[in-house]
């Protein structure tokens, strides 16, 4: 590490180097207790557990805050990418090594940030009231499991769907996830978590309810399995407090989001202990588990394995569904780990992918576990990128007419970021990008108004070559025609630029955060039709 910490300009390299020796020692802090699982399995949705780099996974603050402890400096294409958290954690590392006081901005930055921390550990307080009064109000009033005249109908289905209940979507959240979820016959979706939409779980949990396809955790709650989910919850909540020892800065943090996310460990424990009698009820032949590897995935995994006998366990087949492209260049929690596989928190180990491509980028991954692991291709009907093929691209290449075309992924940061290290006076080496106009294809998840945000945070900032951008209206042109049409097609995070590269399309990637690179798969890393900023 003091390698690491020598030079004085710090580069996004640098800092990507210094939050993998990080990730390391957390993987040994991990190890340290990971033996607690096999008398306390629901441990694992403690926090020191979690390796979601967006959420309870603070190495990326620690990081920030070594650099600044050490009175490093940053580059300007590192700070580029830094969030606002990530800012204001090397700026209180930095006043701590350096000993001067706070800038104004930043203390008043830092203080808004735990004043609406404070609202959201409230507002998180009072929605775990809420799911407990609604799980009572449930079975006191509407579950009467096995009563004839119980306004709840549970029939045995061949296959379950895990989603992410969707405030924009509702019902159509199962289509979202699963393009083939309505020609399926005897299916049923099962929520495991809620989008961030949603402020309060509760009135998404009571939502669900109007949907008859889509089944929750009460659908098959006991008063025995609510009163046991929270005590665990409770038992989870005095080991973070104070079961292990993490005294630092991102510890710190960690256990603040974590207050912040309660009603989320709540709702995951409620999922891990109505796990078996779901399976009781359903009785499916086939899950499929939406693998992100967070929280709300591991859930239902870790109680079929842990509550089901070998005999039912061994009937049914467990999948997870990795519904992206796949590339071991993008998160690090998208990489499992052995203790993770021996575990159960993908399922059986058993994965599912979208493309050839994504099949042989996760048996390279796997290599050394596929005595434990195997992945397959999902059925046709299932892949949600069905329609983005090289052929699809080639077939519509009869002119580029447009000189750049932007893809921004599902963060709109990426939109100024990709402004910044590109189309700034500061970035001269692309100075050879010069147009007066870019073309910008946002994901469905972002509004313009958004996107347009950005762009003008960007030129006020950096003065940009570029003078104006145009939205592509996704309702009339796809994805294929958009690579096609552009001469340069510029990614940030998406895994969708693999189809680009592939297809001979002049691509540039742009590493928009130094915690994971571009999603480009190892076989076309060589390209020439391929830069990497």
């Amino acid at each position: 590490m003091r390698s690491i910490l020598n030079t004085i300009n710090k580069s996004i390299t640098d800092a990507n180097q210094l939050f993998r020796v990080l990730c390391r020692w957390r993987g040994i802090q991990i190890y340290k207790y990971s033996k607690k699982f096999d008398y306390n399995s629901f441990l694992i949705f403690a926090s020191l557990f979690e390796r979601n780099v967006f959420s309870l996974d603070t190495s990326d603050l620690d990081t920030m805050y070594l650099l600044g402890l050490k009175g490093k400096a940053v580059n300007f294409e590192l700070n580029a990418v830094l969030n606002k958290k990530q800012k204001i954690a090397y700026s209180i590392g930095r006043s701590i090594g350096s000993r001067v006081p706070l800038s104004v901005d930043v203390f008043f930055c830092l203080t808004s940030s735990i004043l609406r921390s404070i609202s959201k550990i409230i507002l998180t307080s009072f929605d775990i009231a809420l799911i407990c009064g609604y799980s009572l109000f449930y079975l006191k009033f509407i579950h009467h499991k096995g009563q004839e005249n119980s306004p709840i109908k549970i029939f045995r289905v061949d296959e379950l769907y895990t989603i992410y209940f969707l405030k924009d979507k509702r019902h159509n959240s199962c289509q979202y996830y699963y393009p083939d979820f309505e020609s399926r016959e005897h299916k049923n979706a099962f929520i495991t978590d809620f989008d961030d939409k949603w402020n309060f779980i509760s009135l998404g949990i009571i939502e669900a309810q109007k949907h008859k396809e889509i089944l929750s955790y009460l659908n098959f709650i006991s008063p025995k399995s609510l009163l046991k989910a929270f005590s665990q919850f409770i038992s989870l909540y005095r080991y973070e407090l104070f079961g292990q020892k993490n005294n630092t800065f991102g510890g710190l943090i960690s256990l603040i989001r974590s207050l912040k996310n309660a009603n989320r460990k709540l709702l995951a424990l409620l999922i891990y202990n109505t796990a078996l009698s779901m399976y009781e009820d359903l009785r499916p032949n086939q899950i499929y588990i939406w693998s992100e590897n967070q929280i709300s995935n591991k859930s239902l995994a870790l109680g079929l394995k842990d509550f089901l006998c070998k005999s039912d366990y061994d009937k049914i087949n467990i999948y997870s569904y990795i519904g992206y492209i796949y590339s071991a260049n993008s998160l690090p929690q998208y990489v499992p780990k052995r203790y993770e596989l021996n575990r159960g928190i993908w399922g059986k180990n058993h994965f599912l992918v979208q493309d050839k491509d994504s099949r042989d980028e996760l048996r390279s991954v796997l290599f050394n576990y596929l005595d434990i692991a195997k992945v397959n291709l999902a059925r046709n009907s299932l892949r949600r990128n069905s329609g983005l093929t090289n052929n699809s691209i080639n077939s519509l290449k009869s002119s580029a007419n447009r000189y750049v075309t932007i893809i921004v992924g599902i963060d709109v940061r990426e939109l100024f970021i990709i402004m910044v290290r590109l189309f700034s006076n500061m970035s001269p080496r692309f100075s050879q990008l010069n147009t007066d106009k870019c073309y910008v294809r946002l994901h469905p998840n972002i509004n313009e108004k958004e996107a347009i945000k950005e762009f003008d945070r960007a030129n006020k900032n950096f003065s940009l070559r570029v003078k104006r951008i145009e939205f592509i209206n996704k309702d009339q042109e796809t994805l294929s025609e958009s690579i096609a049409k552009s001469k340069y097609c510029i990614f940030g995070n998406s895994g969708y630029l693999n189809s680009a590269v592939k297809s001979g399309s002049n691509v540039i990637a742009v590493r928009t955060s130094f915690l994971y690179g571009p999603q480009i798969q190892k076989r076309y890393l060589d390209r020439d039709n391929l830069i990497i900023v």
